[in-house]
């Protein structure tokens, strides 16, 4: 199971690959949304599409990685709890975020991959990336550009694969929330 492989492990195993967009993604994300509503039963969160599966015609590695908004008030651990118990796997806990899985499984092979990213309410800098490449088509190419040129330097790492998109992705970030002012 890949419950056992370390992080290392799993990102050997599946190396970072750029696919042409597909056009079920969209349909994906609602379907896995609507099953994040019933793990969580009857508490509401507000739940997004990010990454680059969330912009139409954008080449993406074929995951789809959402966004839950957790309120202060509420146990994010407790709600981690309850995506393990349903299949997802704990990736990284951080001061008030937690990341999850599923869909890899050890020989390579893969059901449809889902990341889960519980973040605190407001800490949302992946929608105003999201959303920027929505307006932009020629910045999303470029974007894509950049991805394919880094996944073929870096198919196994994930520290350098992210580290060479953040300039880009901070910059866009940063010029959308200024215009979302």
């Amino acid at each position: 199971m890949t419950e056992d492989l370390t992080i290392n492990e799993l990102w050997k195993t599946y190396p970072i690959e750029i696919k042409n967009p597909n056009p079920n993604w969209p349909n994906l994300y609602e379907k896995e949304r609507d099953n994040l509503k019933d793990i969580f039963e009857a508490r509401s969160y507000k739940i997004h599409h990010i990454g680059s599966t969330a912009v139409p015609n954008l080449k993406a590695r074929d995951i789809i990685d959402i966004l839950v908004e957790v309120p202060e008030n509420e146990d994010m651990n407790f709600l981690a709890f309850l995506l393990v118990k349903s299949g997802y796997k704990k990736m990284l806990t951080e001061k008030s975020r937690i990341s999850l899985n599923k869909g890899y499984r050890e020989d390579g092979e893969e059901d449809q991959i889902f990341h889960i990213h519980l973040r605190r309410t407001g800490d949302v800098d992946e929608i105003y990336f999201r959303n920027a490449l929505r307006k932009s088509p020629r910045m999303a190419k470029n974007y894509e550009s950049l991805k394919e040129k880094l996944a073929e330097e870096f198919p196994e790492s994930r520290e350098d694969y992210i580290a060479g998109k953040s300039d880009f992705i901070n910059k866009y970030t940063q010029m959308e929330k200024e215009n979302f002012k």
